[in-house]
């Protein structure tokens, strides 16, 4: 999510700390904030040890602000290590496509901190597998690719948003190729471009099946060849009110569930921030759970320990031509959808999750192994090699799979722009922002949008 803030009334003293190294046991942080001239607060926290970086309010208390006091017009960082600081006129929280993409374009402007609670590639958009969505097929067209959009988002999206997003799709493609993103190409030379799950024509541009990884490194690159992008690795966000330039680009909350597709990092971080910035909250209750993340319990050798998050298995998968049964073999999405397999994410999590309760089972059956291996292991090779260390081959095999939480579809609401106003004003980008485009579903491929 994206949080940007141009020159305004409205500015913030920001203080992140350093928590690499301290042990996480007793580490104090403190934020000290402008809140437009009106209010300045002071919060205190403790972090305590946890996998998911959690962090507990101490105290809090309120004072009125020092009229004589200047108006900060840079984010400023603090660091345990040498306890410096250094300011800067643009800060985004979160390194994932939308926290890179932005850092690259406001660095032609000014400096720009990027703080990320763990390692840089360590996001959403890294696990993301199966492509993204663009109409690059001269057989298909925007006004398809809205529909599609608006029909598996149940009719409650607003057009406009996805009539700016699709049409923009293409571009945005364009942009990630000459940042040094490589795609998956047909014989011809042009892009390969598949189809998934609610969408009407081919067109998924994809890098095997680790899109996202591939977005995420050439992204990384460019960033870290700029020399106005400072990279905080291993910082945690404590509070965000107002700066001069922010960008909130944090990511969803998937972690709040036992079974998830998303990394520890994914903690809802960037909506506790705007919440308690007063910032509004809408369409929390619409999450959505991709149909298919590898479910350990039916794999023929088990992990020695309990996986941070759920291996995910691409939509892509389905797309070429995946096929779902019980554990009877027997094929049930026909039953529930006449596009069966190729239903919207929710249609086909919904059809799985009726099928383990009826049944008394802890998973369903996904099966490609009709295909040649060849296409088989050019396709899939992470997803194949993933099985392959648990004694599952996926070109003999069905991958036993599970509905696992996967896109928070609400969140800060904001405007075409990604704006978000309060105090002076707000920019956010998706996962943290939700534009109206994706109110109830999610049409696969979307996530990774820019």
């Amino acid at each position: 999510m994206t949080t940007c803030i141009p020159a305004g009334s409205g500015n913030l003293h920001y203080r992140v700390r350093d928590f690499k190294g301290q042990g996480c046991r007793k580490a104090s942080w403190v934020s000290s904030v402008t809140f437009s001239g009106s209010i300045h607060k002071e919060l205190s926290w403790s972090a305590g040890a946890s996998k998911f970086l959690q962090i507990q309010r101490c105290n809090f208390s309120q004072y009125p602000i020092n009229e004589n006091s200047k108006s900060l017009r840079t984010v400023t960082v603090s660091s345990l290590r040498d306890d410096s600081t250094k300011s800067f006129d643009f800060a985004v929280i979160g390194s994932g496509v939308a926290g890179l993409r932005y850092a690259l374009e406001v660095a032609k402007h000014g400096s720009v901190a990027v703080i990320t609670k763990a390692e840089p590639h360590e996001s959403n958009t890294n696990y993301a597998q199966g492509g993204v969505s663009a109409v690059l097929c001269p057989s298909d067209s925007v006004e398809s690719h809205v529909q599609d959009t608006i029909v598996a988002g149940a009719y409650l999206c607003d057009e406009e948003t996805v009539r700016v997003v699709c049409t923009e799709g293409p571009e945005r493609i364009r942009e990630l190729i000459a940042m040094g993103a490589s795609f998956d190409h047909g014989e011809d030379g042009n892009l390969h471009l598949a189809r998934e799950g609610g969408h009407s024509h081919h067109r998924i541009v994809h890098a095997a099946d680790m899109t996202g990884r591939e977005i995420e490194r050439a992204l990384l690159e460019a960033v870290l060849k700029d020399p106005n992008i400072f990279m905080f690795e291993h910082h945690l966000a404590i509070d965000l009110l107002t700066c001069q330039v922010t960008l909130l680009a944090s990511g969803g909350a998937g972690q709040i569930y036992p079974t998830t597709t998303n990394p520890p990092v994914a903690t809802g971080d960037g909506i506790a921030m705007a919440h308690r910035a007063q910032a509004v909250i809408s369409n929390m209750e619409f999450v959505q759970f991709h149909p298919t993340a590898l479910a350990d319990e039916g794999l023929p050798a088990k992990p020695t320990k309990a996986r941070e998050n759920a291996f995910l298995i691409t939509e892509a998968v389905r797309g070429d031509g995946g096929i779902l049964y019980n554990l009877d073999m027997e094929r049930f999405m026909p039953l529930y959808d006449e596009r069966a397999e190729l239903a919207p994410r929710d249609v086909v999590a919904r059809g799985i999750d009726d099928q383990l309760k009826k049944r008394n089972e802890k998973y369903v059956l996904l099966d490609i192994s009709h295909k040649p291996r060849e296409k088989i292991l050019s396709h899939f090779p992470n997803i194949a090699a993933e099985c392959l260390k648990y004694g599952l081959d996926i070109t003999r095999q069905p991958i036993p799979v599970v509905p696992a939480a996967h896109y928070m579809c609400g969140g800060v609401r904001a405007g075409l722009q990604g704006e978000q106003m309060y105090g002076a004003c707000m920019w956010q980008v998706k996962l943290l922002a939700q534009v109206c485009m994706e109110q109830t579903v999610l049409l696969v491929t979307r996530c990774l949008k820019l």
